[in-house]
């Protein structure tokens, strides 16, 4: 991000005083970052650089997308600016709202309708923005800041959309949204401000607009760093989950199956051969499972976690049949966090384990 917004001041200057002087000593800076952003990312490969680094001509082509803006609204007229960031800001909320009815990026969390009564203050803050972003942009002293600040996020949430609707790829939208967020913040703080200080504003205007400017911002600010997907997962295992997750990996022999929990724990700490794909398959209306299930009574109410997915409910009726027909060979935990774990009795000693 840090990137991105350089190569936007590089250009703005660029294109404010074209010469070779401006060139040298604006451009050498964000081009001498991205050298060492490269070479830092190729070296060490953090996570979800692959993802990044699978694409280079997309994500160069949003690039580009950011130097036209940049030159763009350097001259353009209120009317533009404001049509140019309310296009985008209109988008995004749209995805929003339509990622409440169906998942956007297939495979993973949808927006809760309830989240969108806390999404609310954003729109009262991008309002704010889009009407005052000629205002925040009439300084030349701070106007390349903000416009950097403001324009850096767009490449990195346009990747996203356009790199594949997948998993992967929601997470780079989810990290831009953030800085997303900050940079509406400072344009409409800013552009309130202007108004609020004029020798000849009203009261209502004087006071009035930044305390709900202010009330706005606070109300907002925890969405920033949450994320509007708020995905359901569990972040925490209890003693009574580990032990049963030690007895299963302990006494069965080949792969067993749960929700993702328990198989992500077990997988972690023990590089155990279990696996989520039989135990959700069953639950979305699949066959059962022919291995060894470990069955979870949160499962009755919050559902079976399927993260980056929603949790998938079962119905009681279904898991106690299960239960009764195989062979519960360990019962444990309190009553509202219980483990089952089950053999199918169908299992022959060939397919023990098998999956």
């Amino acid at each position: 991000m840090v990137a991105l917004a350089l190569t936007t001041l590089a250009i703005y200057h660029l294109t404010r005083w074209p010469n070779w002087r401006t060139l040298m000593q604006i451009v050498l800076i964000p081009a001498l970052f991205w050298g060492y952003f490269g070479g830092y990312y190729i070296v060490t490969r953090p996570p979800y650089f692959g993802d990044l680094a699978a694409k280079p001509g997309l994500f160069f082509a949003w690039i580009i997308v950011l130097v036209g803006l940049a030159v763009f609204l350097r001259t353009a007229t209120p009317a533009q600016t404001r049509l140019t960031f309310a296009v985008p800001l209109g988008v995004a909320f749209g995805i929003t709202v339509i990622n409440a009815i169906t998942d956007v990026f297939p495979g993973t969390a949808s927006t809760q309708p309830h989240l969108l009564l806390y999404v609310s203050p954003l729109i009262i803050l991008a309002v704010f923005m889009v009407w005052g972003a000629p205002l925040a942009l009439v300084d030349q002293h701070y106007s390349p800041i903000v416009l950097a600040i403001v324009l850096a996020p767009i490449p990195f949430i346009g990747f996203a959309f356009s790199a594949g609707l997948s998993p992967e790829y929601s997470l780079f939208a989810r990290r831009a949204q953030t800085f997303g967020h900050v940079s509406i913040a400072i344009m409409a703080a800013l552009a309130v401000g202007n108004v609020a200080c004029r020798g000849d504003s009203h009261a209502i205007k004087k006071f009035g607009i930044p305390v709900i400017l202010l009330i706005a911002v606070i109300v907002s600010a925890p969405l920033a760093f949450a994320g509007p997907p708020v995905i359901p997962y569990q972040s925490t295992t209890t003693n009574a989950e580990f032990e049963t997750i030690t007895f299963t990996e302990t006494h069965i022999e080949g792969t067993w199956t749960s929700d993702d929990h328990p198989t992500r724990v077990a997988r972690n700490y023990y590089d155990a051969d279990t696996t989520r794909s039989p135990t959700l398959g069953w639950l979305q209306g699949g066959t059962p499972p022919k291995c060894p299930i470990l069955i979870r009574d949160s499962w009755n109410s919050v559902g079976a976690v399927a993260v980056p997915a929603d949790p998938i409910p079962a119905e009681a009726t279904t898991l106690e049949t299960f239960i009764k027909r195989g062979q519960a060979v360990y019962d444990g935990g309190p009553d509202s966090n219980g483990h089952t774990l089950v053999v199918p009795v169908q299992i022959s000693d060939s397919q023990s384990g098998s999956c």
